[in-house]
């Protein structure tokens, strides 16, 4: 189950662990004073105490870092966002979650594999599979990028993951409509900002190229260029070592979606989660 948990020993994650001397000073200035009024916003606004522990864990310095940079040092903006995911982890956190879906959790739609060779993990979304784009958005996506954000490696520097879309068995004719996708974008960009390495898409329809094509304006163009389209599993083995790549991908880790969801309750139990 070690791989399905923590990268192994031998790699070493890309350094991102925030220095501050990679920054001009009116940016780590901004750093402190974010901290200062966003421990403000949750003393103001939240009274759980359950809660008021997932904000304050969620906003470490990298975490405010990532969001000025994401707004391109506009800190109203990096405020106003950062305080509107922490009023969302409300409901939508870990326990949450688990407390409203625990009947949807194997749904076979998304699940956490190995770990690329810089030690981000990877996670893998079987498109074919689900049934509900804003569901599937909310959970079990949502929960799933959480939860590797829990056992990401830190101490290597590793705060970003890659990301595997497999289109196989998938249907244009049940693609989710442009605005959807907008949707889920933003999302991911209000609420996960700079924790996408590498997106890879395997399998794609012809037909979705067209359909990329205007999913791609909107995005930023350094988001654009971590997304690969992937013809060949050989492709895989320039990030991905063998022994971490589903075998569906022409590595040796067999894998099952059952067993990975069996090792993510073994950490509920360990955080209390579930019994």
């Amino acid at each position: 189950e070690e791989n399905y948990l923590t990268p192994p020993e031998s790699y070493s994650g890309p350094v991102v662990a925030i220095n501050e001397d990679d920054h001009p000073n009116s940016r780590v200035e901004a750093v402190q004073q974010l901290r200062i009024d966003v421990l403000e916003w949750i003393d103001d606004n939240t009274t759980d105490e359950y809660i008021r522990k997932i904000q304050l864990n969620y906003i470490d310095d990298a975490c405010l870092y990532r969001y000025l940079i994401s707004w391109l040092d506009n800190y109203d903006e990096a405020f106003l966002v950062l305080t509107q995911t922490l009023e969302w982890l409300e409901e939508n956190n870990i326990k949450a979650m688990i407390d409203n879906f625990e009947g949807k959790i194997v749904q076979n739609c998304v699940y956490r594999a190995g770990f690329c060779k810089d030690g981000s993990p990877l996670m893998v979304f079987l498109l074919c599979q689900v049934k509900d784009f804003e569901e599937a958005a909310r959970f079990p996506i949502c929960y799933t990028l959480q939860m590797i954000i829990n056992t990401m490696d830190l101490e290597l520097g590793v705060d970003r993951w890659t990301i595997l879309l497999d289109f196989k068995g998938f249907s244009m004719r049940k693609a989710p409509a442009i605005s959807d996708i907008q949707s889920f974008i933003k999302m991911m960009n209000h609420r996960f900002p700079g924790r996408l390495l590498r997106f890879y898409m395997k399998n794609s329809p012809w037909l979705f190229s067209g359909m990329w094509s205007l999913i791609s304006n909107f995005m930023a163009a350094d988001t654009r260029q971590k997304f690969t389209f992937v013809k060949k599993n050989k492709e895989f083995l320039e990030h991905i070592d063998q022994d971490q790549l589903p075998a569906a991908y022409g590595g040796n880790l067999e894998f099952s979606p059952e067993h990975y969801w069996e090792a993510e309750r073994q950490i509920w139990r360990n955080e209390g989660y579930v019994q």
